[in-house]
């Protein structure tokens, strides 16, 4: 859900929603502009979403209320003191109260905030849609930067800190980026690793004598020996955390009212275990995280090829048996890195319900690289 002050036409997002893309395949058929105060079907819905909801204050006048914290989002054109011209909106999408699917919902707290909304859905409805992948309804998001911007400020810190001389220790490297980015709207972002937008990180550097690997989080990569050893390696502590949560999202079927409540549950439980002992590791604001990657080394001599992978593209290998790692590799080799990521969206393509590969999320973040390694040739002597 969003919880957000509208400015004539901007708006700044406190909490995010789930949105369904117009142009897709399963379209969104409700949409209702009207608050709690005039309907009482409104209200009803409302009343069902378990972070956020329209209360009166002393004075009368109505505010968005955070159900955990208690944190109230007022309008500042009903600041008696100094009122402004801007206004709280709420936009969302929510069960239906027939129980057929999900409607989505505007609501200003004054029409202006409705209006606001609406514009700004109308302007943003794809970057939504691409926050919404990892975002579900009813998760408190304060920090408005996401995953897509964390991602590119991270790997641009992460290749500044790599281009040194002398070269850094990786995961040295790693925890001042992380660092680095955390501190760069601490001014104006709560900066906790339960909110914070995370990454993922693979990282193989090529040095004199040696490839040098590290992973934090849930990606892989697939060492390609000259003796045609294959390796994997990877980060699995994700997917043994949470597992009943996971178990009931990938039991619910991808139209049922109750999928929302089930995504926000797991994807409380995952922040509750991320970055702490006993949970996963994983890049955010938390330095530290970095010591847990997993990191070695394979000598030039001996690697032939290499693959990073995020989870959404490892998926056509690990989850959905596709092809094997040679045959991923060669794949990759031969059409590209894209090939791969477009098997794994084949294959999801062609279970849109998730009934053949159970899954929490119709298609995760898919990134693919391929690194070939220069052939040296040897003289006899």
């Amino acid at each position: 859900m969003i919880a957000a002050r509208v400015e004539l036409c901007p708006i700044r997002a406190i909490n995010s929603a789930r949105l369904a893309p117009v142009a897709a395949a399963r379209v969104l058929r409700l949409v209702i502009v009207c608050g709690p105060k005039t309907s009482p079907v409104t209200a009803a819905a409302l009343a069902a979403d378990p972070r956020l909801s329209f209360e009166t204050v002393p004075d009368g006048c109505w505010t968005l209320t955070d159900r955990r914290t208690g944190q109230q989002f007022t309008s500042p054109s009903d600041d008696p003191e100094r009122p402004e011209p801007a206004d709280v909106a709420y936009l969302g999408r929510l069960p239906r109260p027939d129980r057929k699917g999900t409607f989505l919902l505007i609501a200003g707290v004054h029409a202006i905030g409705s209006l606001g909304a609406a514009t700004y859905l109308a302007e943003n409805i794809a970057d939504l849609y691409e926050q919404a992948s990892t975002r579900p309804a009813g998760v408190d998001t304060p920090c408005p930067h996401d995953a897509r911007w964390y991602a590119r400020a991270l790997g641009s810190r992460l290749v500044a800190e790599l281009s040194t001389e002398p070269p850094s220790w990786i995961a040295e490297a790693v925890a001042r980026a992380i660092d680095t980015v955390a501190t760069s709207h601490a001014a104006t972002c709560p900066i906790d690793d339960q909110s914070h937008p995370s990454a993922t990180i693979a990282i193989l550097r090529e040095l004199p004598d040696v490839y040098e690997y590290y992973i934090l989080g849930d990606s892989t990569i697939v060492f390609d020996t000259a003796g045609g050893q294959l390796t994997a390696r990877s980060d699995k502590s994700l997917s043994r955390v949470a597992t009943a949560q996971r178990a009931r999202v990938t039991a619910t079927g991808y139209e049922a009212s109750e999928r929302d409540s089930a995504r926000a549950e797991l994807v409380e439980a995952e922040r509750a275990k991320r970055n702490v002992r006993g949970g996963y590791w994983i890049a955010s604001t938390n330095p530290d995280a970095a010591a847990h990657g997993r990191q070695g080394h394979i000598s030039r001599r001996e690697l032939s090829r290499a693959a990073l992978l995020s989870d959404g593209a490892a998926a056509a290998v690990e989850r959905y048996e596709l092809v094997d790692w040679r045959s991923a590799l060669d794949l990759m080799e031969q059409d590209g890195p894209q090939a791969i990521i477009r098997a794994a969206r084949d294959a999801e393509d062609s279970d849109p319900q998730a009934k053949q590969w159970p899954r929490s999320k119709p298609h995760d973040d898919a990134t693919a690289v391929l690194c070939i390694a220069e052939r040296h040739s040897q003289e006899a002597g």
